[in-house]
């Protein structure tokens, strides 16, 4: 397996909070395009212009922005979270389907670099504190969220780029021969694929990465056979 870095220039976008999206509708409007929003503005805006507390709306707004993600079944369909001044309460509409106070708190592993928080351009979640709770068989109430206002607001930068391309290939040996020192022949095609990739691409050992892999070759320890 080779990875071959990339020179091509990376991509970004800038996302915004809840302030547009609360503008738009403190001004009348009734359908915001909010694309450059994140996602997780998009369900918060609402609950703040109506006077919610700060933590459980952006804490409710992560976890209902990706609908059924949080129950037992993914694919069944949304949540209804409802807000309120100590907390919220989550529920799958899908009537044969549950959340559960793991695959609720579980959610904030989901596209975070930290479990406890979450940064947005209005400032940062912080779960660390917040306490999951079973209402029923399928309802999971939460409190304890917390949320800190940035001292100045930000946009959210989201950036790609290519970081290299990616080959694999498979080959299947049965000469006697190597397979009688497969280790050697192995550490031999190491030598040799960074050879070429030298004469051929130019690039050092420590721009690209490959992996040879011997499946098979000591897969299952070698014993006399028990009968049962």
């Amino acid at each position: 397996m080779l990875r071959s870095p990339s020179k091509a220039a990376p991509t970004s976008s800038a996302r915004w909070g809840t302030n547009p999206i609360v503008e738009a509708l403190r001004a009348g409007a009734q359908v915001v395009l909010a694309g450059r929003a994140t996602d997780t503005a998009v369900a918060a805006a609402y609950p703040l212009m109506k006077g919610m507390p700060a933590g459980p709306t952006w804490h409710a707004a992560k976890i209902v922005e990706c609908g059924g993600q949080c129950t037992s079944n993914p694919r069944a369909g949304g949540v209804l979270a409802t807000i309120d001044a100590g907390g919220f309460t989550i529920e799958p509409l899908d009537p044969t389907v549950a959340c559960t106070p793991i695959s609720v708190a579980a959610h904030m592993l989901y596209e975070t670099a930290n479990p406890f928080e979450m940064r947005e351009p209005d400032g940062t979640l912080d779960v660390r504190d917040a306490q999951y709770a079973a209402v029923d068989d399928r309802t999971v109430r939460v409190e304890g969220s917390e949320f800190h206002v940035a001292d100045q607001y930000t946009i959210k930068l989201e950036g790609a780029r290519i970081t290299g391309y990616e080959t694999m290939s498979f080959s299947a040996i049965r000469d006697p021969l190597i397979l009688a020192d497969i280790d050697a022949w192995a550490d031999l095609m190491r030598t040799m694929i960074r050879q070429r990739v030298s004469q051929t691409l130019g690039f050092a050992d420590d721009e690209y990465a490959f992996d040879l892999r011997l499946y098979g070759h000591n897969a299952v320890w070698e014993a006399d056979p028990v009968l049962l």
